[in-house]
């Protein structure tokens, strides 16, 4: 198709039906699933016979003691097996992400299309990620309908030579149990070591049949009923990186805060933009105050008022003062810049206000 004539319209459907959606709670995918590590061992076994002699005497060992498991070989369906070989675990999972970046990288292995954990760092593990609560970019339906889709599209491409090229990047939000700031996390995955399995003889589709699946891949149980998901099965593990993009997303989220005039107007709409700030600046002890600056200052004390919160403006402070001359609120309008005091004790040039501003239990400021 000649991308000059490619048109995209989305369309919001408000009040669907509930019974179309599908919910994690009993959300199952069309396919079947396994862990396995024989493909992950062909890599090391390939390993085994570089050049590279230090490499190589690892990779043999591996193999030799993975030869020695039997308990580990074919397809695994009960992933509690795995906390007795641990050991092993972990040195195949060399292959798989550098080790040397095991405390400071938040990788881990999955069984394919599963929450069955296989390995992962302790960064991953402090991570606390829970993927059936977890907050994310998409909403829950949307995720499960685009993990069938995905699972579809694998199928089409190995078996059919179709390639539809879904992808959408999932991202996730997670509170700091510690400092109850939000981080997000981008989920980078890798299928070298999955395949897919027939488990009957493979149904051959008509040209028909492809158009049709490629016109309604959205409607799940259409596209079931034609390609039979449910002869497959994803075998293997899948590779995650998270990859943390907390500052990127944030500031994302705050500019789309500030189109929306009641994002610093109403005080539920103020307080999610100073959590923000905070996860931004990793600040948890960060407070946000905003004033209304009626454009003279001599005005201040009498038609300012504050959005939210505002230091300046509590009655203690300006109310009672009556005049910001000096301070470094007067700096601030003076030259336009920012100002930015790290110890307010120790600022030499203590006006009325900074004395104030210090009564209200704050040591720094910008």
């Amino acid at each position: 198709m000649d991308n000059s004539s490619l048109a995209l319209e989305n369309l919001f459907v408000m009040n669907s039906d509930p019974d179309k959606q599908i919910n994690n709670s009993d959300f199952t995918l069309p396919v079947s699933t396994s862990l396995s590590f024989e493909y992950l061992i062909d890599h090391i076994k390939k390993a085994a016979k570089e050049s590279n002699e230090v490499k190589s005497t690892f990779a043999i060992s591996i193999v030799s003691e993975f030869e020695k498991t039997p308990e580990l070989h074919g397809k695994i369906h009960n992933v509690e097996i795995l906390k007795n070989h641990e050991a092993l675990i972990n040195n195949m999972m060399m292959f798989v992400f550098p080790e040397s970046f095991w405390e400071v990288q938040t990788y881990a292995a999955f069984v394919p299309y599963s929450n069955d954990l296989v390995f992962s760092t302790k960064k991953f593990r402090d991570l606390n990620f829970n993927w059936n609560d977890g907050e994310l970019n998409i909403d829950q339906n949307s995720f499960n309908i685009g993990k069938t889709i995905s699972a579809f599209a694998q199928i089409l491409s190995k078996f059919y030579n179709v390639n539809l090229n879904f992808d959408f990047p999932i991202v996730y939000k997670i509170m700091d149990p510690v400092s109850g700031l939000d981080k997000y996390y981008k989920m980078n995955t890798a299928a070298e070591f999955v395949d897919i399995v027939p488990i009957n003889e493979i149904k051959k589709l008509s040209e028909e049949d492809i158009e049709h699946i490629k016109a309604n891949i959205y409607d799940l149980e259409l596209v079931s009923s034609i390609l039979e998901p449910a002869n497959f099965e994803f075998t293997g593990l899948i590779a995650i990186t998270a990859v943390n993009i907390s500052d990127t997303e944030i500031l994302s989220s705050i500019r789309k805060d500030l189109i929306e005039k009641d994002t610093i107007i109403s005080f539920s709409g103020f307080l999610k933009l100073q959590h923000k700030i905070k996860s931004l600046l990793k600040c948890p002890g960060l407070l946000l105050g905003i004033t209304v600056y009626p454009g003279s200052k001599e005005k201040l004390s009498e038609y300012g008022h504050k959005l939210g919160n505002s230091f300046l403006m509590n009655d203690n402070c300006i109310v009672r003062l009556g005049s910001i001359n000096e301070s470094i609120y007067d700096t601030a309008l003076k030259t336009g810049k920012v100002v930015v005091i790290e110890d307010l004790s120790k600022y030499p040039n203590k006006t009325p206000i900074e004395i104030e501003i210090m009564n209200q239990g704050i040591d720094n400021i910008l």
